[in-house]
């Protein structure tokens, strides 16, 4: 039987059910007042500490001013805090937590004594970590805080104190622990290797005369450009040129002697140009002034310099090859070498028991207790018992056959 209710006739259903709904709202409602008065206050102790990074993560422990990079970019720096806030979170580090405090304080109503102690504290400790603890980064900063909740004060300031020691601890273990022997005979190896690059570098340069390729190639070439204007000029101009160019030769070569040492290959390749050069201006000063005669000195020179340039060419590959290899063991070197004094570093931290963090504040025993708000739950039981009444009351008439309204 279709039935649809008019606003007159959902009055008078109400009212035919009046004492059922008072009954039901009331008992609803005296449950959800036993509850709310029932509810026990949980106190909260806060604890916070800062990470540092940088060049003022560290003291200087006798530390030799070595180059060291320890900037963090900001995913390096949102990693380490999490990683922080993880080993905060950890089981082990809870367990001894909780067991250093004593489990039958902090879970009085549970006894401990039986067979199934261990998987009910392994239990009690996820629920912990889950429903009464908390850790997080205050605003995007360094800054890390703990929260631990308990009914008791004492026991929460007690929690939260263990907890940050226990984590002090555990990092400077974790992130301080550096096998300083295995890094130091990495270095050895990687110096011993280094050397024997440089070895065979100077070796090299010292049987083929080279010093720098490039360096030398240039200077070839403006000596060869310097060279084919004198062949190929008169023999006045060709006079001027060449005293032009003894001049210009004789000042590089007192440059080069202030840095380069009397038996330099550098030093040795302008002399050879500076006596090709006097040789050209003797001979052009003597009548000789045919092309021919003029360019023979000149022309082996310019000979030797052709050479010269197809033999550096055509030993670039090695030399760069060899060069490349003592670059990068030198780098390897001072890498090892950083690597080393770090951990010495470390050990030094751990023998002084001190850490990469700083407490900000530390765990006090806290005086007001966090309840959850009574009016949000009186509302919330409020409109349970209305719904519950309602539904109770629509349930009961659409069962019910009998003739109650007119419009039925």
């Amino acid at each position: 039987m279709d039935i649809e209710f008019s606003t007159r006739s959902l009055l008078m259903t109400f009212f035919k059910h009046k004492m059922k709904i008072f009954v039901v709202f009331c008992a609803i409602m005296a449950l959800g007042i036993f509850y709310i008065l029932s509810i026990e206050g949980v106190y909260t102790a806060r604890a916070s500490f800062l990470v540092k990074f940088g060049q003022g993560a560290v003291p200087n422990v006798n530390v030799d001013q070595v180059s060291r990079s320890n900037d963090y970019a900001v995913s390096d720096r949102s990693e380490l805090l999490q990683s922080y806030m993880n080993i905060i979170q950890s089981y082990n580090l809870v367990y001894d937590a909780i067991d250093h405090v004593g489990f039958e304080k902090v879970y009085p109503d549970i006894d401990f004594k039986d067979k199934n102690a261990t998987a009910r504290k392994e239990k009690l400790i996820r629920i912990f970590i889950n429903e009464s603890m908390f850790t997080g980064i205050v605003d995007r900063s360094n800054i890390v805080e703990i929260e631990v909740s308990h009914k008791n004060p004492d026991i929460s300031y007690q929690l939260t104190e263990a907890i940050l020691s226990g984590f002090i601890r555990k990092q400077t273990e974790i992130y301080n622990a550096t096998p300083s022997d295995f890094l130091q005979q990495r270095l050895d190896d990687v110096s011993k290797q280094r050397d024997e690059y440089q070895s065979r570098l100077s070796e090299f340069k010292l049987k083929n005369n080279i010093t720098d390729i490039d360096a030398e190639i240039d200077q070839l070439l403006q000596e060869k450009r310097e060279l084919s204007n004198i062949s190929f000029g008169s023999t006045a101009s060709n006079e001027t040129a060449i005293s032009n160019l003894i001049t210009e030769l004789e000042t590089k070569k007192a440059e080069l002697e202030t840095t380069y040492r009397p038996d330099s290959i550098v030093l040795k390749k302008v002399n050879d140009s500076l006596s090709a050069a006097r040789n050209s201006l003797v001979k052009a000063g003597s009548g000789e002034s045919s092309l021919t005669k003029k360019g023979i000195s000149v022309a082996q020179r310019l000979k030797d310099i052709d050479d010269r340039m197809a033999f550096l060419e055509n030993n670039r590959g090695e030399f760069n090859d060899l060069k490349q290899n003592a670059v990068a063991g030198d780098e390897r070197a001072n890498y090892f070498k950083q690597r080393v004094e770090d951990a010495r570093l470390n050990q030094v931290l751990n023998q002084e028991n001190i850490s990469r963090i700083t407490v900000i504040d530390k765990p006090a025993i806290p005086t007001i207790p966090i309840q959850k708000s009574k009016k949000i739950l009186f509302l919330a039981f409020f409109m349970l018992a209305t719904f519950v009444s309602i539904s109770m009351v629509v349930f009961l008439e659409l069962v019910d056959d009998r003739i109650s309204t007119p419009e039925q």
